[in-house]
This record gives structure tokens, C-alpha cells and sequence, in this order.
């Protein structure tokens, strides 16, 4: 999906849980990749799940 332009400012889209999923390996290390599949594996969830609950824990400690 291509960004809007407000503006003369890009505003990125919203991506969908499976772009992030395909997303996630460019996005961090693989070291924290490889151990974040490994929780949610050990978990029998999703790796959207386990960063959204990340997400979520951030934002609560950060209120």
C-alpha cells in the first residue's frame, strides 16, 4: 500500500499483522528474531502476537 502524502509529508500506512510478520527480519536483529520465534514457538503463538504484547507492555510502563 503507498504512503499518503499530507501535506508535502509522507504518512505511512498501516500495515497489516502478516506484512509486519514478513517485515520483522529487516527490522531487527536476527539474534532477537530467532529468539522471539523461539518464545512464540515454545508459546504455540503467533510472532504478531508476542510483538503486539511487547508493544503493549511498553506503552503501559511508559503511561
Amino acid at each position: 500500500m503507498p504512503d499518503k502524502v499530507v501535506a508535502g509529508r509522507r504518512e505511512p500506512q498501516p500495515q497489516g499483522l502478516s506484512s509486519l510478520g514478513k517485515d520483522l527480519r529487516t527490522r531487527v536483529s536476527s539474534d532477537t528474531y530467532e529468539a522471539t520465534e523461539k518464545i512464540a514457538r515454545k508459546r504455540g503463538v503467533s510472532m504478531a502476537h508476542i510483538v503486539r504484547q511487547a508493544v503493549e507492555n511498553y506503552l503501559e510502563k511508559a503511561r
